[in-house]
């Protein structure tokens, strides 16, 4: 797995897995879809788990 799956499996495990995935309001839900690039995404994931406070700052 390369450094940025790796961040991205991070991200969403802090956030709180599928679940926690599922419980963000409808609108992140639908920024994050709208991504294509992984490296993007993983820089929203790795901000929500921030905000919420579920990841290092």
């Amino acid at each position: 797995m390369n450094t940025l799956e790796k961040r991205y499996a991070d991200a969403i495990k802090a956030i709180g897995g599928t679940f926690g995935l599922l419980a963000l309001p409808d609108q992140v839900k639908e920024a994050l879809n709208a991504r294509v690039s992984l490296e993007t995404k993983v820089k929203m994931l790795e901000l929500i788990a921030k905000q919420l406070g579920k990841m290092p700052r």
